[in-house]
């Protein structure tokens, strides 16, 4: 019965450890996209946002959006404690949200 087990377990972990690598390679390591101006070689030009922090704006923007329609949904509850805690999700994730565009 222990044999099994353990062969069970060789073989998933070597089978895990030989997709890591595969799924480490994925992206630009040096966060810059092929399109990013450069002031000389290897030096991209100043006041350019890199690709991480777009994709984190994009996803910030949706996942926020999200929010607030979710939120607008459960106002609708007839459950006092989740319509204040929607009220809530509402407000702060509009705010979020309103911040974050006056920095793009």
């Amino acid at each position: 019965m222990f044999l099994p087990t353990a062969l069970g377990l060789a073989v998933l972990s070597a089978s895990a450890l030989s997709v890591s690598p595969l799924l480490a390679q994925i992206g630009n390591p040096a966060g810059m996209a092929p399109d990013t101006r450069m002031e000389a070689p290897g030096q991209p030009a100043p006041h350019q946002t890199n690709y991480q922090d777009r994709l984190f704006a994009q996803l910030a923007a949706a996942g926020g959006a999200a929010e607030v329609e979710i939120g607008k949904l459960a106002k609708k509850s007839g459950n006092t404690a989740v319509t204040a805690f929607a009220g809530r999700m509402v407000d702060d994730h509009s705010a979020a949200n309103a911040r974050l565009k006056s920095l793009a």
